[in-house]
């Protein structure tokens, strides 16, 4: 792509993957600078197009145009239009791969900007591509220098989007996140966290590989409107973790909070947690379940 190229609406829309509609509305609004032809039709500047991306946060055209010039590049704008998962899954998958946060982070941004709910992105996009590389791997297509390339360039990215987000105003709500002992699985958690943060919530966040013993001194310390805890490997028949977190489920109790569990790791121990409020099994849901219960505060 040569920097002085001239290009048109429609050129400029299948590089953002939106509707020529949407690249005019931006040029009447003043957002994206263009040149108007005798004939009155729009032309654009790559510098002007890569100024619009840069005060958006999504980078620079030749990184965008790298990102939808795929086996799918026919295919994903409009995908993109209709949230045709069927192309956006595979697409998200192999940007994983590649692992460059840059490309993540501007995919993610893209969507948004067709309105994509956040909670469903991580639902029906990022969850499917985490189980998919986690079976690659398992399967030997995926080596796990790959893996864990792969996974840190999407932590990476959720870690840009959630400081490029806009937030509701914070109110006085507390969530304790963290991932439970020998578990390094946080990805989930870090999307819970990022939801609650652009809801306004006040956010301590624990991470990967929490004991325990770190999780009630966080409780002592701060008592949680919510402790949501994220579990993807289940502990030994015998392992005092199930007991440790109905004994913690307990206390929070006499605060007035409430426990949340993700994940499949507790899932054969959930007859003997009865004091779990709710067992997370969608990130749409699961926030609907915290909106509900702290609606009237």
């Amino acid at each position: 792509m040569k920097p002085d190229q001239i290009f048109s609406s429609k050129e400029v829309a299948d590089m953002l993957g939106v509707n020529e509609s949407s690249v005019k509305r931006w040029t009447d609004s003043g957002k994206i600078k263009c040149i108007r032809t005798p004939g009155g039709h729009r032309k654009f500047r790559l510098e002007d197009v890569n100024d619009f991306l840069r005060v958006n946060n999504l980078g620079s055209v030749p990184f965008s145009d790298q990102l939808f010039q795929r086996r799918d590049d026919d295919n994903l704008p409009v995908a993109i239009r209709y949230r045709d998962y069927g192309i956006l899954i595979p697409h998200f998958y192999r940007l994983a791969l590649l692992a460059d946060s840059n490309e993540i982070f501007n995919f993610l941004t893209i969507l948004g900007m067709h309105d994509y709910p956040l909670a469903d992105l991580f639902d029906y996009l990022l969850s499917p591509v985490l189980v998919r590389i986690g079976t690659d791997w398992e399967m030997g297509k995926v080596s796990v220098d790959e893996e864990h390339a792969a996974t840190a360039a999407i932590f990476d990215s959720l870690i840009r989007l959630q400081f490029s987000s806009t937030r509701l105003p914070r109110n006085p709500h507390h969530a304790l996140i963290a991932v439970l002992e020998n578990d390094f699985h946080e990805i989930p958690a870090k999307c819970m966290g990022i939801l609650l943060d652009r809801e306004g919530w006040n956010i301590h966040y624990l991470g990967a590989n929490s004991p325990i013993f770190s999780i009630e001194n966080a409780i002592r310390r701060q008592p949680p409107s919510v402790l949501i805890l994220g579990s993807t490997i289940a502990p030994d028949q015998n392992s005092p973790i199930p007991e440790a977190v109905e004994k913690i489920g307990r206390s929070l109790k006499n605060t007035g909070g409430h426990l949340i569990v993700g994940g499949s790791g507790l899932n054969s121990f959930r007859d003997t947690i009865p004091s779990v409020d709710w067992w997370a099994g969608s990130f749409r849901e699961t926030l609907q379940f915290i909106r509900t219960r702290f609606s009237a505060n």
